[in-house]
């Protein structure tokens, strides 16, 4: 069995937006470009060229759907990291400030 290519994805998206719309009841929020961006930073992450499974991409996209119509503000690229891409949040190690130079040795 072949995984789906891109286009397909894109097929697939398109459907579960539809459906989705119809379901809750709403005018479809979801534009073509953000599909379009949604599959591109799914098959941007790590293993996706031979990991990427269409209940994956399902998964996530309905996960998109359910948020973007709780936020109506919000878009694709916003919530998936977009074209700045996906960042961390800083750990407090990293937020952390210098420390004191009466800390930074200690001899036992």
């Amino acid at each position: 069995m072949e995984a789906l290519n891109y286009a397909e994805m894109r097929i697939l998206v398109e459907k579960l937006a539809e459906i989705h719309a119809v379901l809750y009841d709403y005018a479809q929020i979801v534009k073509p470009e953000d599909m379009d961006n949604f599959i591109r930073i799914e098959y941007g992450r790590i293993g996706a060229d031979s990991n990427l499974t269409p209940r994956e991409v399902i998964r996530d996209f309905i996960e998109v759907l359910d948020i973007m119509q709780q936020h109506p503000e919000s878009t694709v690229d916003g919530l998936l990291g977009g074209a700045g891409g996906f960042t961390y949040a800083a750990t407090a190690l990293e937020e952390q400030e210098t420390v004191e130079d009466e800390y930074a040795e200690f001899t036992v």
